[in-house]
């Protein structure tokens, strides 16, 4: 962490990058009306691009003062994958602290599901995208949501990401839903698949109550309408920075990139509006900057800041600001 003048103001564990042990996910945040700092350490497996770990929580002394770590004897994690054993199962996307005192973290389960409907086995293996609500206090946890509960909802059918057709052990899992952001709202919960271009309104009792897809695809059951130029994928960290009675105002992080897709769209930000009565979906601003435009495969989030309208950062290419533009003609999804 440092200054705005590049001066170090404080660094945090070293990670051995000979090793998938690693510490990821720096957030600041508030506990108690008092700001605090996270982040999430523990085994990184870039071949699914997920985790199994821990995430500490630390005071304006940089002291600890949690340690978030459900025993997996609650949890039930199941990681499938030999050598891996952190103690902690908590995946490294989402630790969001909550005004209750409480943190929701996402996690990854490796799920036997039969996967017929796409050409796959009958007993098959899926990652299960997962979040927990967590007293941060007693580590109990208070609340469970797992997408394989509504195939309904979240059909294999519908997901982007690549099947190969080896999902028959374990150790090799198909990455269907691919959860990388959950945001707790009044009445709910937003959460985020990356590999189904799709966002989720999580009610408090687990269903689904609407759903914002970014490929245009309305054949869902609670999909929301949407304007034509409303379109992303491979998208992270959508997030409600603005609301009324009757609207939602969230901002993407649209990668619109995926290394194996083979695109090399331009990555952008989107602010998006929902209207909640009508449940429709307008596309209010794209930020872009035309002069470095930056093609982010993997991760980024946009951020409103103070000197400028939005920035965007992305893997693959360094921190870009970019300024607000009038919605753009209707997008080509990538091939």
């Amino acid at each position: 962490m440092t200054t705005d003048a590049g001066e170090l103001v404080w660094h945090g564990p070293s990670a051995n990058l000979s090793s998938s042990y690693n510490y990821q996910n720096f957030r600041k945040a508030q506990l108690n009306n008092k700001p605090v700092l996270t982040y999430w350490y523990g085994y990184s497996l870039a071949t699914f691009g997920h985790g199994y770990g821990s995430v500490a929580v630390l005071d304006e002394t940089y002291k600890t003062i949690a340690n978030v770590c459900v025993p997996n004897t609650v949890l039930q994690i199941y990681t499938g994958v030999q050598g891996v054993d952190s103690g902690c199962y908590h995946d490294q996307h989402e630790s969001y602290l909550t005004n209750q005192g409480t943190i929701i973290t996402s996690a990854y389960n490796t799920t036997q599901a039969d996967l017929t409907s796409i050409g796959g086995p009958k007993n098959g293996w899926i990652l299960d995208g997962i979040f927990h609500e967590i007293n941060i206090t007693t580590n109990e946890v208070l609340f469970t949501w797992r997408s394989s509960d509504h195939l309904t909802q979240i059909p294999f059918t519908a997901s982007h990401q690549v099947f190969n057709g080896t999902t028959n052990a374990a150790a090799v899992p198909w990455d269907y839903f691919h959860i990388n952001s959950v945001q707790p709202l009044d009445d709910g919960y937003l959460v985020n698949s990356r590999h189904l271009f799709t966002t989720y309104k999580v009610s408090k009792n687990g269903s689904i109550e609407w759903i914002i897809n970014g490929g245009n695809n309305n054949t869902i059951p609670g999909t929301l309408t949407q304007d034509a130029n409303v379109y992303f994928s491979w998208q992270h960290f959508p997030r409600v920075v603005a609301s009324t009675n009757t609207t939602l105002t969230l901002d993407y992080f649209n990668n619109d990139n995926a290394a194996y897709a083979g695109a090399v769209n331009s990555t952008s930000g989107l602010e998006l509006l929902v209207d909640l009565e009508a449940k429709h979906v307008s596309l209010t601003k794209t930020f872009i900057n035309n002069g470095d435009k930056i093609y982010a495969n993997s991760q980024g989030e946009l951020h409103r800041a103070v000197n400028w309208d939005a920035y965007t950062d992305g893997c693959i290419k360094v921190t870009s600001n970019t300024s607000a533009h009038p919605p753009p003609p209707t997008p080509t999804p990538p091939a």
